[in-house]
Order: C-alpha cells, then sequence, then structure tokens
C-alpha cells in the first residue's frame, strides 16, 4: 500500500458550494433581464433558498 505524504483533496464545505451557486444563479438571472428573456421560475425560487439559507448560516455578515 502507498504511504500518502499529503491527505487527499476532500469535499467542497457546503456553504461554499452554497455562496457560489447563488452567484452562478444571481448571474444567469442578470443575464437573461439583459437579454429581455423570462428568467425560470426555479432560478428565482433556488436562489430566494440559497440566499435564505447563507443568511441563517450567517456567512457574509
Amino acid at each position: 500500500m502507498k504511504e500518502c505524504t499529503k491527505p487527499p483533496l476532500g469535499v467542497m464545505p457546503n456553504w461554499l458550494h452554497n455562496e457560489r451557486r447563488a452567484e452562478d444563479l444571481k448571474a444567469a438571472i442578470n443575464r437573461c433581464i439583459d437579454a429581455n428573456c423570462e428568467i425560470p421560475a426555479e432560478w428565482i425560487e433556488e436562489y430566494n433558498l440559497l440566499i435564505s439559507s447563507i443568511r441563517a448560516e450567517g456567512v457574509n455578515e
């Protein structure tokens, strides 16, 4: 068995995933607005859930 000198890379923390996903959704929503396109309701719902979760965790406060 090979001896590890460094631990293997783990999983991205959930709070970081949520922040990045919220930023991605925000950017996509803004692109739709700029293009005068309809915004999928699922995007808005997911964005709102993520923002609520981020606020509840106290991230960025």
